[in-house]
């Protein structure tokens, strides 16, 4: 349905970056593939995901047996580091 949006919080955010890094045990990116999936409700962390999938979208092809390129994955790096650092 257009204009739904979801609710995240930046923990969970913080959480998706972690999952498409490989740095959770859960064997799978499904919570970023959520993440990128629907537009959240948070304008902040909506920039985040729209940030996210233009790095992706213009970044080099990922590597043999990884799902994003050099440059989304620093950039995933670095956003994951912002967000988990002290308000």
């Amino acid at each position: 349905m257009k204009g739904r949006s979801k609710h995240m919080t930046r923990e969970q955010v913080a959480a998706a970056l972690a999952n498409v890094l490989d740095l959770d045990d859960t064997g799978t990116h499904d919570a970023f593939d959520l993440f990128l999936g629907t537009p959240i409700d948070d304008p902040y962390l909506e920039s985040i995901r729209m940030e996210c999938l233009e790095v992706i979208r213009n970044d080099s092809k990922p590597a043999k047996g990884k799902d994003l390129g050099p440059g989304a994955e620093r950039w995933a790096r670095d956003k994951l580091g912002e967000l988990q650092e002290p308000r």
